[in-house]
């Protein structure tokens, strides 16, 4: 078994395809066949070899017949190892529990530390990542598109989303509390009733106009007041006025 060099700028299309690779061995460009894994079919790209050839080397055994035994008939390519320095850094993190497996586009990451077990999809190009983190104490589902900046997190805490281009956000967190803040409008609309049920404050602010549509709009089930300011009478007791600064309540 010798390591050779992938021969990168003489990369040619397995005209068979079957998993041939061309490579330097010995000083000569030849095509080596693959060796595969029981239940795979792997072949290296054009893409694959021009953004990794020169990262790897790749173990060459030469294959000769009974009446060739100082020739080399055919080679056969048995895998690949990188070359010193040029193992990716995320590989070597949590070394030697990491496996990385890479294309050209993506690569998959998994660390089996007793304690700090995570698995990463990412896209190499836009960083757009699945993860999921198994750390002691630190566990957390994480979903990033690298494209529109979205993001979605689920940890102890509870879950959080973000759209990437307003910076809106809905955060549920373990203790039953849901948030929702946006920088432009929010819009219910319902075929049906619109119900909220909260054991503390439901709160709606707005710094434009809070709108409530419906047939009939019940506060505490009919029974309840309108107060426009909690801290004096909504409206002057001689002119029947509201006060200046006083939010407007219309029904209607």
């Amino acid at each position: 078994m010798r390591l050779a060099q992938i021969s990168v700028e003489e990369y040619e299309v397995d005209e068979d395809q079957i998993g041939w690779l061309r490579v330097l061995y010995k000083g000569e460009i030849r095509w080596a066949m693959p060796k595969m894994r029981f239940g795979s079919f792997e072949m290296p790209s054009k893409e694959w070899v021009e953004k990794y050839g020169s990262m790897l080397g790749v173990w060459i055994v030469g294959q000769t017949t009974p009446d060739e035994r100082d020739g080399e008939s055919f080679l056969v390519w048995d895998g690949f190892t990188f070359l010193k320095g040029k193992v990716p850094q995320e590989a070597l993190v949590d070394f030697p529990y990491a496996r990385l497996y890479f294309t050209e586009n993506w690569s998959m990451l998994f660390s089996d530390m007793k304690d700090k077990n995570r698995f990463v999809l990412k896209h190499l190009v836009d960083n757009s990542m699945f993860s999921i983190d198994r750390t002691k104490d630190a566990e957390c589902i994480t979903i990033v598109d690298g494209k529109f900046n979205h993001n979605v997190l689920l940890d102890k805490d509870g879950i959080t989303v973000l759209e990437g281009t307003s910076g809106n956000t809905i955060v549920m967190d373990k203790d039953g509390n849901v948030a929702v803040t946006v920088s432009g409008n929010v819009t219910v609309t319902a075929d049906g009733d619109v119900t909220v049920t909260a054991s503390g404050d439901a709160k709606v602010e707005a710094t434009g106009d809070a709108i409530v549509k419906g047939t009939t709009v019940k506060l505490n089930n009919a029974t309840g007041k309108i107060l426009t300011d909690l801290t004096s009478t909504p409206a002057c007791l001689f002119t029947g006025k509201p006060f200046p600064g006083v939010p407007t309540c219309k029904a209607g």
